[in-house]
């Protein structure tokens, strides 16, 4: 549990700075912008694998009790 929520931290840290550095970036700079929306695109991606990894575990988790 403990790794989940420092990826988390992470992942919340890499976002946040991203979508405030998008605020900065003027759309026009397109080279900036695209490489902005990319990074938090990947971060959403690990906040969600981040998620599924914590259900998974989870249900492997209750599936053992149960046995």
């Amino acid at each position: 549990m403990a790794l989940r929520m420092s990826f988390n931290n992470i992942l919340s840290a890499i976002l946040g700075y991203t979508e405030l550095s998008l605020d900065d970036v003027p759309p026009e700079s397109q080279v900036w912008h695209n490489d902005s929306q990319e990074v938090l695109r990947a971060g959403m991606r690990g906040r969600d694998l981040v998620q599924h990894i914590l259900r998974f575990s989870r249900h492997t988790e209750q599936s053992t009790s149960a046995d």
